[in-house]
């Protein structure tokens, strides 16, 4: 009995590990996210508008960007995107909301591939506040996914996107991570102008830590979400089996283990 009180303390423990390292790992902490009680700006704040725009033009959908702070390092996947989304989705445009400081040679690039580019201003982003950009679109009436930079548009994403137009549902979740967040910021759209005050709810707030993003949908988004409907796409279906099935492997394997060590006979 020893022994078995011994390993199911073990057990005990290994699963707490593994839940706090799953989230709260570094650039992940899903409880802060979940939890940070958001509050208006107590006083002014730095409101960004829209300063100029290039490309603009109708389409059937929009697959929604925001591009700041280390432009060398996620232009080029977004790049490589803005082709796939011609190539996956021709009727669909990609727009792309960038920071005032954007380097002429990538505003220049972005407009080559004719992407619909949206200056916001007047002044840089103090830090994360800017990934908030994307969700602009959310205001208007045409279907619109926000993803991210670093995140490659590929023909998997592409037909989640059709699947959800096919359907009766004004939101969309191409999340994996759903355990843990039921809103990531780079995978989730609307469409028929399903948060028309999008624009204010984002204005409401200061803050810019990493993250905050997603607090921000889980707050102020995920309650919408809910109440209308949403389609949960194949690639999230495809993650949350694959956890679940992990999950009930692992948890058989203890119970089976401290059965054994029960019902061992004693010396």
């Amino acid at each position: 009995m020893n022994i078995f009180k011994l390993v199911l303390g073990i057990y005990i423990v290994i699963v707490l590990v593994i839940i706090i390292l799953y989230f709260t790992r570094k650039h992940r902490n899903y409880w802060v996210r979940m939890l940070m009680d958001l509050k208006p700006c107590p006083f002014g704040k730095q409101i960004y508008e829209e300063q100029v725009r290039y490309n603009d033009r109708e389409a059937d959908g929009y697959v929604s960007y925001t591009l700041f702070g280390d432009y060398n390092k996620y232009a080029p996947t977004l790049y490589k995107s803005l082709e796939n989304i011609s190539k996956y989705l021709p009727r669909w445009v990609g727009i792309v909301y960038v920071a005032i400081d954007i380097p002429k040679n990538v505003l220049k690039n972005l407009r080559k591939l004719n992407a619909t580019v949206v200056v916001m201003g007047p002044n840089k982003p103090l830090g994360y506040e800017a990934s908030l950009w994307r969700f602009l679109p959310a205001k208007g009436n045409k279907p619109f996914v926000s993803l991210d930079a670093d995140d490659l548009f590929t023909s998997e994403i592409a037909g989640d996107i059709s699947m959800w137009i096919d359907s009766d549902k004004p939101f969309c979740i191409l999340n994996q991570h759903n355990f843990a967040l039921p809103m990531t910021a780079g995978t989730w759209g609307s469409r028929w102008c399903s948060v028309p005050d999008m624009k204010e709810r984002i204005d409401k707030y200061c803050e810019h830590w990493f993250g905050f993003d997603e607090s921000f949908l889980y707050n102020e988004i995920w309650p919408i979400v809910k109440q209308k409907g949403y389609l949960l796409t194949n690639r999230a279906r495809r993650y949350d089996l694959a956890i679940i099935i992990g999950v009930l492997i692992l948890i058989s394997f203890m119970i089976y283990s401290l059965y054994l060590l029960y019902n061992q006979p004693t010396p």
